[in-house]
């Protein structure tokens, strides 16, 4: 997965995907894992937990083949990079993402990875 970078693009280089609006993880009380990780059940939990996140078409933001959009981009007659609005709805899912992943968590495991800033580094307990 490549990480967020302040490198920029023009607005016109920009190939939009349609991102999903509906992530019913978010929204339903019933969607939280009934199995929290800790030392001993990784291969459980990422059972209860993976279909879930397919489920929402969120596994990009666990995969490696992931990309994150940039950070900012040039548009045609500027020098000043502005931000780009593909990256703002990644980085609000990504954030919503993370805090429903360390909500399947005990305290001790969510304790030490605190210094996770993205749902891969999360995932992958980079």
């Amino acid at each position: 997965m490549t990480s967020p970078s302040q490198g920029t693009q023009t607005v016109n280089e920009v190939v939009s995907s349609p991102v999903p609006k509906t992530y019913s993880l978010f929204h339903s009380s019933s969607q939280t894992a009934s199995i929290k990780l800790d030392r001993t059940n990784f291969l459980v939990r990422e059972s209860v937990v993976l279909p879930v996140i397919k489920g929402n078409r969120l596994q990009s933001h666990i995969s490696s083949v992931g990309v994150v959009p940039l950070m900012t981009l040039l548009t045609p007659g500027s020098t000043l990079p502005v931000s780009n609005p593909e990256f703002e709805e990644w980085y609000i899912v990504d954030r919503m993402l993370i805090g429903w992943l360390r909500n399947t968590m005990t305290q001790e495991v969510a304790a030490q990875l605190l210094h996770c800033r993205f749902a891969f580094d999360l995932w992958t307990g980079a």
